[in-house]
């Protein structure tokens, strides 16, 4: 995994997802389900950054599912937020919206608020999302996100929407 980490950081998306999906492989061998959420995770921000947005969700779905197993819920949280850069890199800007919102809501209730980093990222969609949908929509979806369970939330689709849906 760390190989894939070097390879992600110099831009080599390529090798970057060979070496995840071999210590992906080597951690479902042994079942250890926190390496494979782990790597999953990784291996989604490698996607993200390659513009692979279904395998990005796949795997970041995936590792909701895995985090949520194992009662970890800031890396539940983590996936939720980078579930909503997917949607928002694919303008479905409504759903960002209730995913961050989603996130912010267990962060409130674990008492884990966002580094730095993860602050900046979460703001910038937030903003795009807002200057695309609206305040209006805006507010209804962050209240969604804030009430809805987490099934729900994941139940939204992140697939590009047509110009007919946009409305």
């Amino acid at each position: 995994n760390g190989l894939g980490d070097v390879e992600a950081s110099r831009g080599d998306h390529r090798s970057a997802r060979r070496y995840h999906h071999e210590s992906l492989a080597r951690y479902r061998e042994l079942d250890d389900r926190w390496g494979i959420a782990r790597v999953l995770s990784d291996l989604a921000g490698v996607d993200l950054a390659a513009g692979d947005f279904s395998a990005a969700e796949r795997s970041i779905r995936e590792a909701i599912q895995i985090f949520r197993g194992l009662g970890h819920q800031r890396g539940v949280v983590r996936q939720l937020e980078s579930l909503s850069r997917c949607a928002s890199s694919q303008h479905r800007d409504a759903a960002a919206v209730v995913l961050v919102s989603a996130a912010a809501a267990i962060r409130h209730r674990i008492a884990t608020p966002p580094r730095q980093a993860e602050r900046k990222a979460i703001d910038r969609t937030l903003e795009q999302a807002r200057a695309r949908i609206g305040d209006d929509q805006y507010a209804q979806k962050w209240k969604e996100g804030q009430t809805g369970t987490l099934d729900q939330v994941l139940a939204l689709e992140t697939a590009p929407r047509t110009s007919r849906d946009q409305a």
